[in-house]
């Protein structure tokens, strides 16, 4: 199934710069064409007598569409400039992003810092999130295209995964599987040291096999 044409000739439908209205999300895309063609279908079905109705919700869907649809971006100089714009977006709106680790364990003054850069980024961020979806779409189903493609969690920064915050809500625990193997070997001259847990349960394990 390809993405229906729209009425209009335009690359971009005007939703994209009207702050009043958001772009439509690839599953109601999806859902808009097969309305669509719904009532494309029961205007010629005789059985269907309320013709002015479906007229009307066809008209409906079709504006809708026109407005608020992303459509393929075809104009290579017009989707480099779009392109862009969102990275830019992108590198301004990331900087003062809490980390994954803030935001799962709330240490204090998180939820605040959190607020203040929400409020300072809200225009950049909805801005965004639409030359996301308008970038996102192509001439293919509407029902693959990639609906992460303007979830900004995506490129929220981990932060130390590690480490324990006693300033935290939720602490977490202390961990070294991020410490490089060489410098457990320099450390203790051995990744594997013979009184290791894992060696010692070996050991037990063999001499119980010589019994």
């Amino acid at each position: 199934m390809n993405v229906l044409v729209p009425s209009q000739t335009d690359q971009v439908p005007p939703a994209l710069n009207d702050p009043k209205l958001n772009l439509l999300r690839p599953t109601q895309v999806a859902e808009h064409q097969q309305d669509i063609r719904s009532a494309e279908a029961q205007l010629n079905d005789p059985r269907v007598q309320d013709k002015g109705a479906v007229r009307k919700r066809l008209a409906d869907l079709k504006r809708q569409t026109d407005l608020q649809a992303p459509r393929p971006i075809t104009d290579g100089a017009l989707k480099d400039k779009i392109q862009k714009e969102s990275d830019q977006l992108l590198s301004e709106i990331t900087v003062g992003m809490l980390s994954q680790e803030e935001m799962r364990k709330n240490p204090a003054g998180a939820v605040d810092r959190h607020m203040k850069w929400e409020r300072a980024n809200k225009k950049k961020i909805l801005r965004w999130k639409k030359l996301a979806l308008a970038l996102n779409a192509d001439q293919s189903d509407p029902y693959t295209w990639d609906r992460d493609a303007a979830n900004l969690e995506r490129f929220r920064p981990v932060g130390a995964q590690d480490r324990m915050r006693l300033d935290a809500q939720i602490p977490g625990s202390m961990a070294y599987t991020g410490v490089p193997e060489e410098n457990w070997k320099e450390a203790f001259g051995s990744t594997h040291p013979e009184n290791s847990a894992l060696n010692q349960a070996k050991k037990a394990q063999t001499q119980k096999g010589k019994e």
